[in-house]
């Protein structure tokens, strides 16, 4: 973690060294992914598996660490933050650990469709204890707890852990999946005391934040202050990035808890 926070600097004065020593048209920020080069993993993922899609079919699939670790647990717990109405990460992670999963999206009211994914990825005999395992929410995760016309409701991380009587519990796992809003709520998760032992989120260079300011382009450097100021100093580690080739703004992180 410290060798990984000491070489920051010089990792983001290299991407822009290379950026202003090529010709540009109006700009001096590395394009597409090239902005989160600085994000070097400080940790390996082992026990990696993707649950929830193949790499590149859709936005839901989700790399986890550890997982053959995780399948060993009689119990554990699984916050899904956003994806809409596609439940394929949920359902999966259900049918093949004993994890309970907690799924959250203010924007959904109707989950008819997480039974529509357990009849169609689980065998019929697991059906109904996959079934049980999956606890759906109409509620989005924000910085606040609020309510936003047209939006939805919103709750803090802290709020959402209280409601579900999980303080002082082990969450073995958080997927966020909200649109660009995860740097509005990473902050509050990671510093919680029930902070998760491992979040898989994207990040976005190009925000629309609900709660905060609109559209607006992050250069590197505020992302590479986010990663010293929010994910380092809470003791969150990078274990994998890959990324999104749907989404040129967008990489997608696994970010190991190392002070658990």
């Amino acid at each position: 973690m410290l060798v990984w926070a000491n070489g920051l600097q010089a990792r983001v004065r290299e991407i822009y060294r290379t950026v202003n020593s090529a010709p540009q048209h109006g700009t001096f920020e590395p394009t597409a992914w090239g902005r989160f080069d600085f994000l070097t993993p400080a940790m390996p993922c082992d026990g990696l598996q993707r649950v929830g899609s193949e790499k590149g079919s859709d936005d839901n699939g989700q790399v986890v660490c550890a997982f053959n670790i995780i399948q060993t647990l009689p119990s554990c717990i699984v916050y899904s933050f956003g994806g809409g109405d596609s439940f394929a990460f949920d359902v999966e992670f259900a049918m093949r650990t004993n994890c309970s999963i907690f799924t959250f999206d203010c924007g959904v009211h109707d989950f008819a469709s997480i039974d529509t994914n357990v009849a169609a990825l689980v065998p019929p005999r697991l059906r109904a204890g996959v079934r049980a395992r999956i606890h759906p929410y109409s509620i989005c995760v924000g910085p606040a707890n609020a309510g936003l016309p047209g939006k939805g409701t919103f709750m803090t991380y802290d709020t959402i852990v209280e409601m579900l009587g999980h303080r002082g519990e082990r969450v073995d796992f958080l997927r966020l999946n909200v649109g660009g809003l995860e740097s509005e709520v990473l902050p509050g998760i990671m510093a919680d005391a029930t902070a998760p032992d491992q979040i898989g989120f994207a990040l976005h260079y190009l925000t629309e934040l609900a709660q905060s300011w609109p559209l607006r382009t992050r250069p590197t450097a505020e992302l590479a202050l986010e990663a010293l100021g929010v994910y380092h100093a809470n003791g969150f580690a990078l274990a994998h990035r890959e990324d999104d080739y749907l989404c040129e703004q967008c990489t997608k992180l696994v970010m190991h808890h190392l002070l658990c």
